[in-house]
């Protein structure tokens, strides 16, 4: 559905989805709301702090904390961590679509693709690796900790697709980090693989 209206214009008066002149920006603004419900849905509440700048008219923040307990996890909106940097020479600043910073410094990196997943799986992986988990490092040295680094692309029903065999993907036993992947959302579907795989990483990380 999302792939039949290329030439669909929602510069609305919504404030949700102000100032978006294409459909995929608008994809890239679904993924960012998708995120949020995701982390208030496993029961993470969002702290939001009137001093993060706005990304744009529509209100949207570039980073917001959300916490549970005592984990805290951030979600980075065209932003990078304060702590990140692209260490490439040659190279402007590298900001995926989103980063989600765990209270250990490890990440998760996703980029929004308004694309088939035959031309993700085809072009994008070796790319974007490239481009994120090497461009992108700690300012002070040392190793990025990045824990995946997943494609949201629209798809009309939930589908997860991994670049190495399943057993060593997140769905697996043998789970191999940092682990490449595409995640459809189906925005009609709550249960979505989105928060299937966050839930996966959350627990390898505090319960295991």
């Amino acid at each position: 559905m999302w792939l039949l209206c290329k030439g669909a214009n929602y510069s609305t008066d919504n404030k949700y989805f102000k100032g978006i002149s294409r459909l995929d920006e608008l994809f890239e603004r679904a993924c960012y709301y998708q995120l949020f419900d995701t982390f208030v849905e496993l029961g993470f509440t969002p702290i939001i702090d009137d001093n993060i700048n706005f990304l744009n008219e529509a209100n949207i923040y570039e980073k917001v904390v959300f916490e549970k307990n005592s984990f805290k996890i951030t979600l980075y909106y065209q932003s990078l961590p304060i702590n990140l940097t692209t260490i490439k020479k040659h190279t402007n600043n590298l900001r995926p679509d989103f980063i989600i910073e765990f209270d250990d410094l490890s990440y998760v990196i996703l980029d929004a693709k308004y694309k088939k997943l035959n031309n993700i799986e085809k072009y994008d992986y070796e790319n974007l690796a490239l481009k994120y988990l090497h461009r992108i490092g700690p300012k002070e040295g040392g190793y990025l900790k990045a824990i995946a680094l997943l494609i949201l692309f629209p798809k009309n029903e939930t589908h997860q697709s991994y670049h190495s065999k399943e057993e060593y993907s997140i769905i697996g036993n043998k789970t191999v980090y940092p682990f490449i992947g595409s995640l459809g959302l189906d925005f009609d579907n709550s249960d979505s693989g989105l928060k299937d795989v966050i839930k996966r990483i959350l627990e390898n990380k505090y319960i295991e």
